[in-house]
């Protein structure tokens, strides 16, 4: 046993100082990523795993926050290939990420908690946004003196794109028991390729995708070159860092939009969905039929309607994002590293749906442990995307094959993304010398 802490301590005291916040495991590596993360803010794991389960929709509304309810969603895969030796390198990565989220105003949860004036109609807001990207990057890296700079210039290409629309949800309680609520919806869905021919109604007036309304094999493969070469858009990001003490690294980030990517076919529909309730104390003290219940909702035929498919531009372009960041090794080598970032990301900057909503800032604060470089575990925390999450990151690297796995929980509620009202996921593999 002493021989073997012996062993450990010569091998932790033998590890060089690098000036690297994100140290290169490998000179040449060729790897893939996949990462999924979806949560929301009003119900957590540890309210519902309970030996009695209790509703409290005051409790709800008072640790829901003034956004009301979010639901959100964020994925995103990627593959890559680098060469970065001593600093000097360049590589490729090709990645695609889809995010969204469903608003729903907190004034509507207030209805649910605290009432409202009988026979009176409320009317509030809500939201919703959805975008999805296909992504490739040329990361160069280069070294002057003890600063290290990586620039990554970018094309991307918008695939799909739902601003917020004009939404709005109108509930009444009645004096006589019932209630009813009606969302109201006009929606615009801008796409890379256009699908009006494959949207369709049947016999019924339902609105159908017809897969081969796109074209044979060889018209939806042309259609889509021509998109990525006429429609994507240009960013520059932009990442240095400096060893200002044998502990610690300093570094800041910047990504820039250089020039807005274009999505040039547009479907627009009216969304109807209604949800009414009879006096429930009536329906608990009558007789009922066998599986009849108090609520009635509409034909899910019928939500949809009003759907047009045109021609027309939508500029999108990648978030604007700075920040600062930093590695701070207090032993002096990697055994343990500590790793704050703090920075400040614009949702499509110049777009026509920007607003104060779409400025949105960033933080994240990891304490890493490494053995020898070999088998490594981190714990985070972090509020990226509008999103608190908590996660616990290891990774298995034997120089030639490192695998990586991360697991956690999240919410778009600070409070919440502790009680798992909301996970995250990721693996990863690399390949390389």
């Amino acid at each position: 046993m002493k021989k073997l802490l012996a062993i450990l301590a010569i091998t932790f005291a033998s590890l060089p100082i690098f000036a690297d916040i994100y140290i290169p495991h490998r000179f040449v590596e060729v790897g893939v990523n996949v990462d999924a993360e979806a949560g929301e803010n009003m119900l957590g794991l540890t309210d519902i795993m309970v030996k009695d389960l209790v509703i409290d929709l005051p409790k709800i509304y008072k640790e829901m926050g003034p956004d009301g309810f979010v639901l959100s969603y964020n994925q995103g895969a990627d593959v890559f290939f680098d060469v970065n030796i001593n600093g000097y390198g360049a590589g490729v990565v090709v990645s695609e990420d889809i995010s969204g989220s469903l608003n729903i105003s907190s004034e509507f949860f207030k209805l649910l908690a605290e009432g409202n004036d009988m026979d009176t109609e409320v009317e509030t807001s809500m939201g919703m946004n959805l975008e999805g990207y296909i992504n490739a990057a040329v990361p160069i890296h280069m070294k002057f003196g003890k600063l290290k700079i990586t620039a990554t210039p970018s094309y991307f290409l918008p695939v799909f794109y739902i601003p917020n629309p004009n939404a709005k949800l109108t509930y009444i309680i009645n004096s006589d028991g019932s209630a009813s609520a009606r969302l109201n919806a006009d929606i615009d869905l801008y796409t890379a390729i256009s699908l009006a021919g494959a949207i369709k109604t049947d016999e019924q007036g339902n609105i159908i995708f017809d897969q081969d309304g796109l074209g044979t094999q060889q018209e939806i493969i042309d259609n889509i070159l021509v998109a990525c070469s006429k429609n994507g858009g240009i960013d520059l990001g932009i990442r240095g860092e400096y060893p200002v003490l044998d502990q610690l690294d300093i570094g800041a980030y910047l990504n820039v939009p250089v020039y807005h990517g274009t999505l040039r076919n547009k479907l627009s529909a009216s969304a109807e969905f209604t949800v009414d309730m009879e006096p429930l104390l009536d329906y608990y003290l009558h007789p009922q039929e066998e599986g009849q219940n108090p609520w009635s909702f509409s034909d899910i035929n019928d939500i949809f309607s009003g759907l047009t498919a045109s021609s027309a531009e939508f500029h999108v372009n990648r978030p604007f994002r700075i920040g600062l960041e930093a590695a701070y090794r207090p032993f002096g080598n990697n055994m343990v590293t500590i790793h704050p970032m703090l920075g400040l990301a614009i949702r499509n900057p110049f777009g026509k749906d920007f607003s104060i909503d779409s400025i949105i800032p960033e933080y994240k604060i990891s304490a890493d442990l490494s053995l020898a470089q070999i088998l490594g575990l981190s714990i985070s925390t972090e509020y990226t995307n509008k999103v608190f999450s908590h996660a616990l990151d290891l990774f298995l690297n034997t120089r030639i094959v490192e695998l990586k796995a991360s697991i956690g929980t999240g919410s778009s509620n600070f409070f919440k993304s502790f009680s798992v009202s909301g996970l995250k996921a990721s693996v990863g593999v690399s390949i390389g010398i």
